[in-house]
């Protein structure tokens, strides 16, 4: 299983990710980092991803902020990808009408642990592919 992360501070989620990938999925799981919105150039291979987490504050650098860059990738798709929101703000109940996104994503508030990483995945139901 391959999963997009596009965070600019990865460093401060990473261990996150690594612990859960040991703990619960026998580290079947490839995280790819990217910092910035422009660091994929090609959208539509996005799709070689089960998954993609999107931090909505992207660096100053990025030329999208997650939002935007949510909104690049349904553009880009017919059917909706399985999308991931990380964020450390406070998002209203109706974030997604006012940012301009066709659908609702689940949301992991920052600061997040793999425990909350995990009961999302369960969410979105990606299971362990070799339980122990």
């Amino acid at each position: 299983m391959k999963i997009a992360v596009f965070e600019n501070e990865y460093d401060t989620v990473e261990v996150a990710f690594r612990y859960l990938n040991k703990k619960y999925y026998n580290n079947t799981i490839i995280f790819e980092n990217y910092p910035r919105s422009d660091s994929f150039q090609d959208v539509i291979k996005l799709a070689d991803y089960d998954l993609i987490i999107i931090d909505l504050d992207l660096s100053s650098q990025s030329k999208l902020d997650g939002f935007g860059l949510i909104r690049k990738i349904e553009a880009s798709f017919p059917e909706p990808h399985k999308i991931l929101v990380l964020t450390g703000q406070n998002l209203t109940e109706n974030y997604h009408i006012e940012n301009g996104l066709k659908i609702k994503y689940p949301v992991l508030e920052k600061p997040m642990n793999y425990n909350k990483l995990y009961k999302k995945f369960i969410a979105l139901g990606i299971k362990n592919p070799t339980p122990n």
